[in-house]
């Protein structure tokens, strides 16, 4: 597994992100049908690529008069793409090379909008954080906040769901589908 500090491949990332880094898992083939298979075996499952967002969250707490208080929220995202990497493109036929470097680039785009989904979502597990008001102990307000921004996290797996849902993981996106075409 190779982590890349920068994303080059998909250019258009959101700045936002703590970081953002591809995983890359190698296929091998020479043929649509034999790279088809070597992704079905290697990568992600049920997928060609994957974009994993982790969020990270702390906060400082202030008790006055008896009650703690969260403040000073700080949230940082994660993006991690797997994506596939074929060694052997430049020794392949020119019509594979144009029918992976088509199904690479919806594949970059559908993950890009995996990203997209994620953005904002920093801002409202800050907000959730600041909205727990104050509790009476330390421990009553960890658990206020774990609540909170659980029910945030809850809503960005329901988007990613959604995207998932109404493309079938990419597959059959009205408008840019992940097709890997064979030659003939």
């Amino acid at each position: 597994m190779i982590r890349l500090l920068s994303l080059i491949v998909l250019a258009g990332l959101p700045s936002v992100a703590l970081s953002q880094s591809l995983e890359k898992y190698y296929v091998s083939g020479m043929t649509a049908k034999q790279l088809a298979s070597s992704i079905r075996a290697l990568g992600p499952r049920n997928a060609t690529g994957t974009t994993r967002v982790t969020f990270a969250y702390s906060y400082s707490r202030v008790t006055t008069k008896g009650f703690a208080q969260a403040l000073n929220p700080v949230v940082k995202r994660d993006l991690t793409f797997r994506m596939p990497f074929w060694s052997a493109y430049h020794a392949a036929s020119p019509c594979l090379q144009k029918s992976w470097t088509a199904m690479y680039a919806s594949l970059s785009r559908h993950e890009i909008k995996r990203a997209q989904i994620s953005e904002g979502y920093e801002e409202k597990i800050r907000r959730a954080i600041l909205s727990v008001g104050r509790h009476r102990s330390n421990g009553a307000l960890d658990r206020a906040v774990k609540a909170a921004v659980k029910k945030v996290l809850r809503e960005h797996s329901a988007a990613q769901a959604k995207f998932d849902r109404e493309t079938q993981h990419g597959a059959k996106d009205p408008k840019d589908p992940i097709v890997f075409r064979s030659c003939k």
